[in-house]
């Protein structure tokens, strides 16, 4: 007698579903517009840089981080990507308070890749063009918030920092 296991976890991912879920989360890069830290451009292109690397099925991660004049940590929001029908809720997205920031409070976008895909070259290029460079994940502690989903594809955010 002979046993086979099989352990194979597929991707949820679709477009459709890449859109619901970065439609809440573009959310909160509006409400970072509306306090004045970002630009409408500025939302738009991380909204479709995100995008991008979802659809290349690449993205681990991606954090907005709040970094203040001296180039130090404030904190940030996190969100973990999750694909392969592992997540079902699915939260109203809502602003967060970013009045607690300086007005001075500058927003970076640090993405995480899955550097077996096999179209982490394609994507490196893609980066390379933006302006891409290195950089680090924010330390500390992460406070889950939310979980969007659709379809099993989807985005958990936590909240790094006390601001």
């Amino acid at each position: 007698m002979s046993y086979t296991n099989i352990n194979s976890q597929s991707s949820s991912y679709t477009e459709a579903r890449a859109n619901y879920v970065m439609g809440k989360a573009y959310e909160n890069l509006i409400g970072l517009k509306k306090r004045g830290l970002i630009t409408m451009e500025r939302a738009n292109t991380i909204r479709s840089q995100i995008l991008y690397l979802m659809d290349k099925q690449v993205l681990e991660f991606f954090e907005l981080q709040f970094i203040d004049p001296n180039d130090s940590e404030i904190g940030g929001l996190h969100y973990k990507v999750i694909s392969g029908g592992y997540i079902i809720s699915d939260d109203e997205s809502e602003d967060q308070n970013y009045w607690r920031l300086s007005d001075s409070t500058r927003v970076g976008l640090l993405v995480s890749l899955n550097r077996k895909s096999s179209n982490i070259d394609e994507v490196d290029k893609q980066l390379e063009e933006w302006g891409f460079g290195t950089g680090q994940a924010l330390k500390g502690v992460k406070e889950e918030l939310k979980t969007y989903s659709k379809g099993g594809f989807g985005l958990k955010q936590s909240k790094i920092g006390d601001w």
